[in-house]
This record gives structure tokens, sequence and C-alpha cells, in this order.
């Protein structure tokens, strides 16, 4: 084989693993959801069950969270803790609270969504089902 034959393949190669890698994937699988609890702070309402539209939501919010660590403290006052649940078992969890620190999967480890979290969005979403 030459050499420009071999540099062609690895080229192709890498930019095969390049392209698929950096695909955003909105059901990405592995992770089906059809339920949903959210809690807030202290709280002692929590919201349960969502449309399909909101569970979408919140799952794409959970697969796409690309985190940093940070060395911040969440704040338990504003904190949202999203469940995502599929039959019955929970497949997913985060926490993000209004100065955009973020546990995820029921860690305590702060960190930062350089892509973003939007924490009004999910604060309205838990808002929005409270009985009138």
């Amino acid at each position: 084989m030459n050499k420009k034959r071999l540099i062609l393949l690895i080229l192709a190669a890498v930019l095969a693993v390049f392209t698929m890698g950096c695909q955003f994937q909105e059901e990405a699988p592995g992770l089906e959801v059809d339920d949903v609890a959210i809690y807030f702070g202290v709280s002692s309402y929590a919201m349960f069950g969502a449309d399909e539209e909101t569970l979408r939501y919140l799952a794409d919010t959970y697969r796409n969270l690309e985190v940093e660590p940070v060395s911040g403290e969440m704040d338990l006052t504003s904190m949202l803790t999203v469940n995502l649940f599929h039959q019955s078992q929970q497949v997913g969890s985060f926490s993000v609270d209004q100065n955009g620190n973020i546990w995820k999967d029921g860690g305590t480890q702060c960190y930062r969504a350089p892509n973003g979290c939007d924490y009004g969005k999910i604060k309205q979403i838990y808002l929005n089902s409270q009985p009138s």
C-alpha cells in the first residue's frame, strides 16, 4: 500500500469518527423517559408527570448536559431537582440552582454547563404545574 493511500485512509477514519461524535442527538439511544418529578428547594410541593413536549425538553436537557467542575456551592433554597423515569425506574437526575450550579445523577460535586441549563425555564415548568 502506498503512502498516499494510507494517509487517505487514516484521514477518512478520523473524519468518520469526528463527525459521528459531534452530532447532536435529541433521541440518544439508551435513555427513554416516560415520567418526571421536579422538586424545588425545601418546598413540600413536588411536580409529578408532564406532557410529552415537557418530558422531551427535560430529557434533552439531561442528555446534552456537558459540565465542567467548579468550586461553587449549590444554593439549596433555589435548587430545582429533576428526576427522570422510565417504567417507574429512575434513569437520570440533575439539580440546578439560580446561579447555574449543577449537580448530576445524585452527586454533590458542583458543575457548570458551558452550553447552559435554563434554570428559568425549568422553574417555570415547576411553577406552572402547581394547583391554582
